[in-house]
């Protein structure tokens, strides 16, 4: 091989190196981020769990709705997964007409309820879209070929009944 043919190898090799780099650098960079969404969105599920204790402890709240409200929310507060979390979604739509009749606190708190509520749907729809970042380019052939995730597990969307 000639001096112009080792030249060309070389240079497809940089080519190549630089490549490869730049998209470890991006699956990366594409991981801390779904770890920060992750972080966000288990907050706004804790937020949420706070006020709707806030809403369910308000004395002029509904005995009936509460008792259901309250055992939904034990649950989904032991253990946050996202069958628990739509349950409570489910409750809190079911517990609606119990809302309507609350004193002023209540409706304060019934409105903080719905606040967090559009809050966790942003967080849960920013962790997925993250989520579905990575697994785009965690799927084309040339990162899984030289296996540049690395041992990064590939990372789950969080699906969940959101309404409020």
């Amino acid at each position: 091989m000639n001096k112009l043919g080792w030249l060309i190898v070389v240079g497809a090799i940089i080519v190549l190196g630089i490549v490869l780099i730049r998209y470890a650098r991006r699956i990366d960079r594409l991981h801390r981020r779904v770890v920060q969404a992750r972080a966000t969105l288990d907050h706004a599920l804790s937020e949420r769990h706070r006020t709707v204790r806030s809403l369910v402890n308000n004395p002029s709240f509904d005995s009936d709705a509460r008792i259901t409200l309250e055992q939904v929310l034990d649950v989904a507060s032991r253990q946050a997964t996202e069958a628990n979390e739509s349950a409570l979604t489910r409750a809190l739509l079911k517990a609606q007409g119990a809302i309507t009749h609350l004193d002023t606190e209540g409706e304060h708190a019934s409105s903080a309820v719905r606040e967090v509520g559009m809050q966790l749907a942003a967080a849960r729809r920013f962790h997925n879209q993250e989520v579905e970042q990575v697994r785009r380019i965690r799927a084309r052939k040339l990162v899984r070929f030289f296996h540049l995730a690395g041992r990064a597990q590939l990372p789950d969307t969080y699906d969940m009944d959101d309404r409020y």
